[in-house]
């Protein structure tokens, strides 16, 4: 019978127990165990609900993140809410992207007329993306995030109520105003009356697929770049 030759690891170091601190020897010899998750950049937990379970009294606040639990080095940092465990991501960028056009027989000169009326298309990119994105959306049930505006003059109507707005998921889909299946609800209007916090807000919230946000396209409208905010994605 001929001889059989294992592989050898050399990376062992604990004396008396052999490869006992190599985790792939220990993932192998089924003797691994994890570090506990603590929320700090050589300790990221895989989501904020993982953190809070193994740390019952952390305050919500910014904390390293590895759903896909791979090599560390691809860690981010997330906004943990621990009494609704909730995962919170930011917004990386917010490009505006005045060519783009609502659909491939659209024409030029249709377009050059879109955007002399006001028509913008933003195109929005996250601190979290990729693999991570994918596991933490796999690790979760729901997802919500909010678009709002902050009012600035007396009785200001919301220019995100008065207006058409279309967002687009990271699955593909259109959402709209008022649709029964695919759309967003209105969470604060306050905008027109006299309030200390003048601001309308957007709510979409939905299956775990269709976040982040991945586009807003506003039509006919006097919105300006800086007036509208897109908030954090949150996964539950």
């Amino acid at each position: 019978m001929p001889s059989v030759q294992l592989p050898t690891i050399s990376r062992g170091t604990k004396a008396g127990n052999i490869y006992a601190d190599d985790p792939l020897a220990g993932r192998i010899m089924g003797t691994y165990e994890p570090t506990r998750p603590r929320g700090t950049r050589s300790a990221p937990a895989l989501t904020c609900k993982q953190l809070g379970e193994y740390n019952k009294n952390l305050p919500d606040d910014y904390y390293w993140i590895d759903p896909n639990g791979n090599e560390i080095n691809d860690v981010v940092q997330a906004y943990c809410k621990f009494k609704t465990s909730e995962t919170c991501i930011r917004l990386k960028q917010k490009v505006s992207n005045s060519n783009y056009r609502e659909n491939e027989n659209s024409t030029e000169q249709e377009e050059r007329e879109g955007n002399n009326l006001g028509n913008q298309f933003y195109k929005l990119t996250y601190e979290l993306e990729g693999s991570q994105l994918e596991f933490l959306k796999r690790q979760s049930l729901i997802g919500k995030q909010e678009i709002y505006e902050e009012c600035t003059k007396s009785n200001e109507r919301s220019l995100l109520i008065t207006q058409p707005i279309t967002l687009f998921t990271d699955s593909g889909n259109e959402l709209t105003y008022g649709h029964p299946y695919l759309g967003y609800e209105i969470v604060q209007n306050t905008c027109h009356v006299s309030s200390e916090l003048k601001k309308t807000a957007l709510l979409i919230k939905g299956k775990t697929n269709q976040f982040p946000i991945r586009g807003i396209q506003l039509f006919n409208t006097k919105i300006l770049h800086n007036s509208f905010q897109i908030g954090e994605v949150c996964f539950q």
